[in-house]
């Protein structure tokens, strides 16, 4: 909801702070710091992975496995961008892309200023994207948790996950679920397996459900449709009793 200047000044200002904390090894050993830092033909341990140890470590260890989830991260990630996060714009592709350059161009605020949008629709946009990566993830490790078991409380119950049948028995089964498999240790092709299949009926469970209203605005504005709606429905019952 920024000009462009300000989203580019704020990507520096994130860029300069890590440039501050490795300024000791990217002073001594740069090349390397780089190179570690961004190790993507890195070859995970089998034996410590917590999502995918039911994959045979042949498979498990190939550039092609690592590929292929890669693209289904991306994949998944600009499916959502288009289909929910930046719906209320008319959609990722093409309208995002058009709208960006166009405002690029001339440096020009978005329609809808930052400070408009609802922070619970920033929180799941985040947290929604960051679950993607976790189902993803080439390998997971028993730290990784760190990652994401605080957010899927909202995940659950704060409106991304409005389409999961069942209610809150559903979710709690989900959350014991995701709980039980990260405390399997060591982690089996079993556990790994079951948390991957509870994964994916939360990821299920973000992809049919309605996106909320993305700005304080809509809210506003469903909330009183709401209100209004139920005084119509009051009106009319007290209508038919005194008839």
């Amino acid at each position: 909801g920024e000009r462009l200047s300000v989203a580019c000044a704020a990507v520096a200002a994130a860029v300069l702070a890590q440039l501050a904390v490795g300024y000791e090894f990217l002073s001594a050993h740069p090349a390397s710091y780089v190179r570690r830092a961004f190790e993507f033909s890195r070859v995970f341990i089998h034996h410590w992975s917590v999502n995918f140890k039911f994959v045979p470590n042949e498979i498990f260890v190939s550039p092609a496995f690592a590929a292929a989830l890669l693209a289904c991260h991306l994949t998944v990630l600009l499916a959502l961008a288009h289909r929910r996060w930046h719906r209320h714009g008319g959609g990722f592709f093409p309208r995002f892309i058009v709208d960006f350059f166009a405002r690029a161009a001339f440096d020009a605020p978005a329609k809808v200023p930052a400070a408009e949008f609802d922070p619970a629709h920033v929180a799941r946009v985040l947290f929604e994207g960051n679950f993607v990566g976790i189902v993803f993830a080439r390998s997971l490790h028993y730290q990784f948790y760190e990652w994401y078991y605080h957010t899927l409380p909202l995940l659950l119950w704060g409106g991304s996950c409005d389409a999961l049948p069942g209610g809150s028995p559903t979710r709690i089964a989900l959350m014991a679920t995701v709980e039980t498999c990260w405390n399997a240790f060591p982690s089996t092709p079993t556990s790994s397996l079951v948390l991957l299949a509870a994964h994916c009926v939360i990821l299920g469970g973000i992809w049919t459900s309605k996106q909320p209203p993305a700005t304080r605005a809509s809210g506003g504005a469903t909330m009183r449709e709401g209100a209004e709606n139920r005084r119509g429905v009051l009106r009319r019952r007290t209508a038919r009793k005194s008839e």
